[in-house]
């Protein structure tokens, strides 16, 4: 039986001094007899409890030196690597299935449930469902493996069967404060806000030290308008937890919600430097100083966003800078990145055209408003899509709002192409 799976709960609730003392003793230990397995072990599972994961999986991989065939080993060196979110968990997993004892069901299912969570993180939810499954058919009581179901359920946005699940799993277990909090997340897609506070507020009396049932907390205060507690609840969630950045995230988005910019930028930059590779946060700051008139010092953040993550919604937002800048060029450098990351980005493609049009002879153009509103007209009719929003740019009178609405519905139609394919249909008759 792999002892680790009950030290998971219980051994990590003691005095993290007591178990830093422990770890000591244990390495000094080491120092005079290296090759003293029962030691390493322990120093191995030490370093795993106390969240040295680095550590951990090298004292498992040291282990399993010496004990190459070991179904414990593995197992243990697979929650290391889970903890960590390396993919290299389902590899220490299907080894400790491998070198189980064939009788050891009990086990067995302990192993399965932790490989799906491993195949979950893949994003591999065939594999994932198909081991929780099993491990179903055997106990379908099993808590750990209907909590898991419920997540793939939610992955495949099957919200109230997900719901459901989470509920059986705290009828199960009602002392299970993560159940809570898998519940409160279903109720709160569904919008029983009232519901998933009350599911938090357990979460929390089970577990007042953990962070995320305070900062999901907020969401639902917020969502029902209670903005000064969920602001208290986000602030509660950085004191408990100041070296998790998805604490900071939360209360940086509330911000931008609240229209604080300027908190929003403080509490982003937090982010940045708990997580420098999160590019969400770098791109927040430039987005929320934008609001706030500092658009000469935004570029630089919308560029590390870019250059972290390339997305077309960074790629435009450099080449908006670029724009307001009057560095037409440089601009449609960028929104074209944007159309080549996302064809759908319809913003940069409309900048595109319009700023093409710029470029366009317009002393031909016809002055008659009555002609041009003609052939406005007639451009809809024949769904001309890449030829009235400029014509729109370039005109100082009011236009029918059906037509615009004409334009965005014929738009949507062929807007499938390519930005640039789109382009080279200029230069354009306007007369």
């Amino acid at each position: 039986m792999i002892k680790i799976e009950k030290e998971d709960y219980d051994i990590m609730q003691q005095n993290t001094t007591q178990l830093q003392a422990e770890l000591k003793n244990c390495l000094k230990q080491l120092e005079r007899t290296p090759q003293d397995v029962k030691i390493l072990s322990r120093a191995s599972d030490l370093f795993f409890y106390l969240g040295q994961l680095d550590n951990a999986v090298k004292g498992y991989q040291h282990l399993l030196q010496f004990q190459p065939f070991n179904s414990s080993l593995f197992y243990k060196l697979g929650l290391s690597y889970l903890k960590q979110e390396d993919n290299n968990a389902v590899y220490a997993f299907k080894k400790a299935l491998t070198y189980l004892d064939p009788n050891d069901q009990k086990t067995k299912a302990i192993i399965r449930i932790r490989l799906a969570k491993a195949y979950k993180l893949q994003e591999e939810y065939k594999k994932a469902r198909k081991l929780v499954d099993q491990v179903l058919k055997r106990e379908p009581n099993n808590a750990s493996a209907l909590s898991i179901l419920g997540q793939l359920e939610q992955q495949d946005e099957n919200t109230e069967k997900a719901h459901e699940l989470f509920l059986k799993v705290i009828e199960l277990i009602p002392k299970n404060a993560a159940a809570h909090v898998n519940a409160g997340a279903t109720a709160f897609i569904q919008k029983a806000f009232n519901a998933a506070i009350s599911h938090y507020q357990n979460a929390i009396q089970l577990k007042p030290n953990w962070a995320n049932p305070h900062r999901e907390m907020a969401r639902a205060y917020e969502a029902l308008g209670k903005v000064d507690e969920a602001l208290a609840l986000l602030k509660k969630a950085v004191k408990l937890a100041p070296k998790e950045a998805e604490n900071y995230k939360y209360l940086a988005a509330f911000h931008r919600t609240q229209g604080n910019h300027k908190q929003a930028i403080e509490v982003s930059k937090q982010v940045t430097q708990l997580d420098p590779e999160d590019a969400e946060a770098w791109f927040n700051i430039g987005s929320s100083m934008t609001h706030v008139g500092i658009t000469d010092a935004c570029l630089p953040y919308f560029k590390k966003a870019f250059e972290l993550k390339p997305s077309a919604q960074a790629a435009y937002a450099i080449g908006n800078i670029h724009q307001t800048n009057k560095k037409i060029e440089a601009a449609d450098e960028w929104f074209l990145k944007s159309i080549e990351l996302d064809e759908t980005y319809y913003t940069a493609t409309y900048q595109l055209i319009a700023n093409r049009a710029a470029k366009c002879d317009w002393s031909q153009r016809a002055e008659d408003q009555a002609k041009i509103l003609a052939t406005l007209q007639k451009h809809l009719e024949a769904e001309r899509t890449d030829l009235p929003l400029p014509t729109l740019y370039f005109n100082y009178f009011d236009i029918p709002m059906e037509w615009h609405k004409a334009y965005n519905i014929h738009y949507a139609k062929t807007s499938q192409q390519q930005g640039e394919k789109l382009l080279k249909q200029f230069p354009i008759n306007h007369t």
